[in-house]
């Protein structure tokens, strides 16, 4: 027994060294995987760089590079920091979105891809709930719901609220999610048909826009609109939807 023990003993007494050299092998390990994932980022957007044609050498690519050519200002540096971001609507806001009757929504895909709607209907038809929640009403349309199914995958939005005529915009950002109670949606009818969906927006930041780019567009000026509407056919793009397709959606 004796014996055993003078074997046993050593051994037992390298465990706390084989536990030490395996914590810095892992460590090792997982620096050189961190390593090895940013180099294919890089090299990834470095490609991408490179198909566009554009001298590399003067993209931004760090907030230290960018904040040297836009320095940080009174107005703030972040979300976090900026004086006229609130967390909730103050009255401002909710009376601004009483009378808006346009409004972007930006919904966000789980690979990054980023999708921008435009959503409009009668003034108000966004209602404001509280100073944290928002219902905004999906209407019948062409069925290819994409940014529903982005707030399924990923619910983080942002909205950008407009009134005509007005230089300044609300930009609203938070989190949604999808709602068909038929209570809810009885509440929201339009032209005699009630809402789809409804879209429910749990505010995390809000803050008004200010009206630069009103001003520079002239957008709301009748004087700088074009003499024609721009006219879009979408007849070449049906071209390509299978006959049998087509001719059920018209039947529909």
């Amino acid at each position: 027994m004796t014996v055993v023990l003078r074997i046993i003993k050593p051994r037992i007494d390298l465990i706390p060294l084989v536990v030490a050299v395996f914590n810095t092998v892992m460590v090792i390990l997982t620096s050189i995987c961190l390593l090895l994932l940013r180099s294919v980022k890089s090299s990834k957007s470095s490609i991408r760089i490179h198909e566009t044609g554009i001298d590399d050498e003067y993209i931004i690519r760090t907030i230290d590079q960018l904040r040297n050519v836009v320095p940080i200002g009174l107005s703030g540096s972040c979300l976090s920091d900026a004086p006229k971001v609130l967390n909730y609507l103050d009255e401002q806001m909710i009376g601004f979105i009483c009378q808006s009757n346009f409004v972007h929504l930006a919904t966000f895909a789980n690979d990054g891809t980023v999708l921008v709607s435009p959503k409009g209907d009668a003034p108000g038809f966004v209602e404001v709930v509280n100073s944290k929640l928002l219902i905004l009403p999906d209407r019948p349309g062409n069925n290819l719901i994409f940014g529903l199914q982005n707030i399924v995958e990923n619910s983080n939005i942002g909205l950008l609220f407009q009134i005509p005529k007005t230089l300044v915009t609300l930009r609203v950002g938070g989190t949604a999610f999808l709602n068909t109670d038929p209570k809810m949606l009885s509440k929201f009818v339009a032209r005699g048909v009630d809402a789809t969906i409804v879209i429910c927006i749990q505010i995390r930041y809000a803050f008004f826009q200010c009206a630069k780019a009103y001003i520079r567009s002239q957008i709301w000026n009748p004087q700088s609109w074009p003499q024609e509407p721009y006219k879009v056919h979408f007849g070449k793009y049906l071209l390509s939807i299978p006959l049998s397709l087509l001719v059920s959606i018209i039947c529909e």
